[in-house]
């Protein structure tokens, strides 16, 4: 007996030994912390390789590269699979990672003015009830003195999210304040789909400021060019419009480029075009229906809670659920009650306030127009891109977000019924292009809907990134061949004093219950 229990002994011991050795290959394999008790992976800035990256959507790549590329010599498709050199990463910003929901409080440098409104003396913040709120709050005075912008990145660093930021705290590589000569410099704006996932190597304006000075020297131009990245996530055209005005244009820049769509396109605001014909919660699907995507909170199964803490628990489970493409789920009977004007190709611009948050948007728009025009600075607007579609199934594994994004916070809303908004919007968008004479980038036309290149229906994966910035690089070649060719650029640099991005004061909650 003794010597059965000995033998056992070592057998469970060997089995255990294997086990933990499988866990550690598979959590290596997959990228994940060896020694974190819960499955979490590192941020990594280390060079990619993009050959390798693109070489499994040969057929997205290729028709995307014909169709833009079409009688257009100045442009070398084989420079879709480049990459400017990996930003050094400044100092990172002391602190852990914490879930998303805190980045905000604990990591960003608040709007004082937006602050003071929001807080209640003894009580803080009740809006954002459920949040921890820091020792101390870091802040900005905006010089316009108004609650827009909501928040700034802090400056030169990284952050434990993976974002490293410049002197500007934008994303991206370190610029002068002072344009240099010859020299032309975008500004993008937008949000959270613009600054794009914290982790992801480069945002399209990095990857496009690196085609431009390859399409440059390969077209003997006398030009450099430079590409700011002011967007942050979360935020709308209320604030995209204070960061031109108070952020972009003190740097000196001829062209403002514009991505945002999906902000102000929430299900609340989806609720005014759609009559549901059965009870439902706004965004709380049926018990059921569709995970969250906080696996904690969705772990329902032995074999969900052992996914949180096992990279071999997490390859049987995604295994299992790749038994096929999930088709939509049940909904509720519902109709589209958009107005009947917009069965025509023209969108009235006279009537957006009848259109979702089009009016409110309208007005930021033609005040950043008028803005830049005041300077002689050129406008942008890209149309948005939403991956949604009647009929559409998604891949348990790699459309998992997509699925639980448009059943849970788009709920009840049909995958048509999104469609049909978005392209609402998208029309409202390419009709304001047209009559305030703007560029227009056509995205949502010209990016391939397909869920390789998404992480949910809105963000782009590093595939989905590199491609937007392609069609916006080649949409943008064109307007500059004419800016420059009619001698507009570059235009010579104009001195004024930079933005205080580096004006950050402390402010306690103690402070703020006193009003100080």
């Amino acid at each position: 007996m003794a010597r059965t229990r000995t033998k056992l002994a070592a057998a469970c011991v060997s089995l255990a030994l294997a086990a933990v050795t499988a866990e550690a290959v598979v959590r290596i394999l997959g990228g994940y912390r060896l020694q974190d008790l819960s499955l979490t992976r590192p941020f990594t800035k280390g060079p990619k390789v993009e050959k390798d990256l693109l070489g499994n959507i040969d057929d997205l790549t290729k028709p995307l590269l014909a169709t833009l590329g079409n009688g257009r010599a100045d442009l070398i498709p084989a420079w879709l699979s480049t990459s400017p050199p990996p930003l050094p990463s400044p100092k990172k910003l002391a602190g852990p990672l914490l879930p998303q929901r805190d980045w905000l409080l604990h990591y960003y440098v608040l709007n004082e003015v937006l602050l003071r409104a929001m807080w209640q003396k003894g009580t803080g913040l009740p809006m954002l009830a459920g949040l921890v709120l820091p020792a101390q709050f870091q802040t900005f005075a905006p010089p316009s003195g108004s609650k827009t912008p909501r928040y700034r990145y802090p400056t030169s660093c990284t952050l434990p999210t993976g974002l490293c930021t410049n002197s500007f705290g934008f994303r991206g590589r370190e610029l002068s304040a002072t344009k240099p000569a010859r020299t032309v410099r975008i500004g993008f704006v937008g949000a959270s789909t613009t600054v794009e996932a914290h982790g992801i190597p480069f945002s399209a304006p990095e990857l496009i400021e690196h085609w431009l000075m390859l399409w440059a020297k390969k077209n003997g131009l006398d030009v450099q060019f430079e590409t700011l990245n002011a967007a942050r996530e979360a935020i709308q055209s209320s604030d995209i419009r204070a960061i031109v005005q108070d952020e972009l244009l003190p740097l000196d820049v001829d062209l403002v480029v514009y991505y945002e769509g999906a902000n102000q396109l929430q299900p609340a605001t989806m609720l005014r075009h759609v009559q549901v014909n059965e009870s439902f919660t706004l965004a709380e699907p049926p018990d059921g229906v569709v995970g969250t995507f906080d696996d904690a909170v969705a772990a329902t199964s032995l074999l969900d809670r052992l996914a949180l803490y096992s990279a071999l628990a997490e390859r049987l489970r995604n295994a299992l659920r790749s038994s096929g493409a999930q088709p939509e789920p049940q909904k509720p009977a519902q109709q589209v009650t958009l107005p009947g004007f917009l069965a025509d190709n023209d969108f009235p611009l006279a009537r957006a306030n009848e259109v979702l948050e089009c009016e409110a948007i309208k007005q930021d728009l033609d005040a950043i127009r008028l803005a830049l025009a005041e300077q002689g600075k050129a406008f942008a607007l890209c149309s948005f891109a939403w991956l949604a579609h009647d009929f559409m199934t998604t891949d348990p594994v790699l459309g998992r977000n997509i699925f639980i994004q448009l059943n849970r916070a788009y709920w009840p809303f049909r995958y048509a019924t999104v469609r049909t908004l978005a392209d609402a919007q998208n029309q409202f968008f390419r009709a304001w292009a047209k009559a305030n004479g703007a560029q227009l980038i056509d995205i949502a036309a010209l990016l391939p809907m397909d869920q390789r290149l998404y992480i949910d229906a809105i963000h782009h994966t590093e595939l989905g990134v590199r491609l937007k910035a392609w069609v916006m690089f080649v949409q943008l070649t064109q307007w500059l061949e004419r800016e420059l060719a009619a001698a507009k650029l570059p235009s010579p640099p104009t001195k004024r004093p930079a933005p205080l991005f580096h004006a950050v004061q402390t402010i306690t909650p103690a402070q703020l219950d006193a009003g100080r």
